[in-house]
């Protein structure tokens, strides 16, 4: 019964390998090589959200191999290492738990029987790759996360259970005959959940003969193209020379910091080469391209080239509309173009009489004189002071004013015109007009469309709240209208 039972625990633990069906590198150099007969921690478990002391090395640094199984590493060659789910698929079945689980008819598949998803890929073309690194370390509880060098890559690792690794032909030789190594993959996001893989074990570099050391090594950056994001590659972004494995997901001591669907790979997005990593040495030039000039710059640089040269700041910062006061009195080649139509001189008409002039009134209406409208090409006068509204009191015996010529406008009202040089006032029912015609009011006051009458000569200014004109003495030519309406009204009910 004792035998039995210890059988079937044999074969639960061995079928828990092949579903389970997550990868590692098998060597008896390797730390953790034994840990494979147990179902906790095994050399081909995921390492996600752990602590340092857990996923450093797998958490295997207290299972060392014997102290003479060294991986030998041929400088200039190829190093084949053996990838699978499970030991017994290996060259090294004898110490697995499930014995020999090799597929004759499929001797390179690194999980026989089992579908390419159960080692996180689709396809060949879903790959992320795997890596060998090495610090120049012979004991491991001397060797920090910043001491590994990626010294070989391969992009379809791992598509099969006999993995070549080329090694770069000036690796110096490790010191005592031992260097501390390990083996890292990170697999595509599309399947199966997100995790890191690392196993560590000793080698050595056969027959190298090299006195450059290896350069320090860098975080990796994200810098190639990425189709399925629309974005090109980023060349200028790359790290160039060593670089550091990539230590991603866990909760202690990441060097990549990537979102949980966008993993960083051993690939070209990294600027991983396949194969022997030949850039990792000291003195080794290094060469980074430039960063591309931007779209923007150049399009506006183009299009400013064939106009008017523009100022360099002005292809730098964006254009702010700032109000500033505007001159009342401007250079001929300053001259605003109005975006009215042009419209003939109006002919005279007689000014109508006042709507508020009593029926008993016997006050004649003034005859009208068109002025002109502005575009005449004399030359205008310089301009002189408004003259100053008077409000006489409505009972004044001051002797009627002789009629003075005036010029209709298109809300009805007329303009008394003046000497050459005096500005002329708008004795306009400005009140009323604003109630009823607000924009025909703002029309005629700042675009001058529909109306003959040129512009107060004052200085305008633009308000903070709105982009329109607005002349100071609007308030005083109003008055003086009303003040004169209400004299000529007086007049007229003194009159016999």
């Amino acid at each position: 019964m004792v035998s039995l039972r210890v059988t079937f625990s044999a074969l639960a633990v061995a079928l828990a390998g092949q579903v389970s069906a997550h990868i590692s590198i098998w060597h008896n150099s390797m730390f953790g090589f034994n840990q494979s007969s147990f179902g906790v921690n095994r050399p081909q478990d995921p390492l996600a959200y752990l602590p340092f002391d857990q996923w450093w090395f797998h958490g295997h640094i207290g299972l060392p191999p014997n102290p003479n199984d060294i991986m030998q590493l041929p400088v200039g060659g190829n190093a084949m290492v053996e990838l699978s789910c499970d030991k017994g698929a290996t060259s090294w079945y004898q110490s697995a738990p499930g014995g020999d689980t090799r597929d004759p008819n499929n001797p390179d598949s690194p999980c026989p029987g089992q579908p390419t998803t159960q080692y996180h890929t689709n396809g060949i073309n879903d790959l992320g790759g795997c890596a060998l690194s090495v610090a120049y370390k012979s004991d491991i509880n001397q060797v920090q996360p910043e001491d590994l060098v990626i010294f070989s890559v391969n992009h379809v690792c791992v598509w099969n259970l006999h993995t070549y690794f080329p090694i770069p032909a000036n690796m110096p030789p490790c010191p005592s005959g031992k260097c501390i190594c390990a083996w890292h993959w990170i697999h595509q996001p599309d399947s199966g959940s997100e995790q890191m893989y690392m196993n560590g074990f000793q080698c050595n570099f056969a027959n190298a003969t090299s006195t450059t050391p290896l350069a320090k090594p860098q975080v990796a950056r994200r810098c190639g193209a990425e189709p399925d994001k629309g974005l090109p590659a980023r060349p200028e972004n790359c790290t160039y020379g060593a670089k550091s494995p990539l230590f991603w997901l866990q909760n202690e001591r990441n060097n990549m910091f990537e979102g949980y669907y966008s993993p960083p790979l051993y690939q070209d997005l990294y600027n991983f080469a396949n194969g022997a990593q030949n850039d990792i040495f000291e003195g080794y030039p290094i060469s980074t391209p430039a960063a591309p000039s931007d779209v923007s710059t150049t399009s506006t640089s183009t299009t400013s080239s064939t106009s008017s040269p523009l100022p360099s700041s002005s292809l730098d910062a964006p254009v702010r509309v700032q109000p500033e006061p505007i001159s009342s009195s401007a250079p001929p080649s300053a001259t605003p173009t109005s975006p009215c139509p042009p419209s003939p001189s109006p002919s005279p008409l007689p000014a109508p009489q006042p709507t508020d002039t009593p029926p008993n009134s016997s006050e004649q209406p003034t005859p009208s004189t068109p002025v002109s409208d502005g575009t005449s090409s004399s030359p205008s006068p310089s301009p002189s002071p408004a003259p100053q509204p008077t409000d006489t009191p409505p009972n004044s015996l001051e002797q009627p004013t002789p009629p003075e010529p005036s010029t209709p406008v298109s809300d009805g009202t007329s303009i008394p015109s003046s000497s050459p040089g005096t500005p002329t006032a708008t004795p306009t029912n400005h009140q009323s007009n604003h109630h009823k015609h607000p924009h025909q009011h703002h029309s005629q006051h700042h675009n001058g469309c529909g109306t003959s009458r040129p512009p107060p000569a004052v200085t305008p200014f633009r308000r903070a709240d709105e982009d329109n004109e607005v002349y100071v003495s609007e308030q005083q030519l109003v008055k003086h209208a009303w003040s004169r309406h209400r004299r000529l009204s007086a007049r007229g009910k003194q009159r016999p």
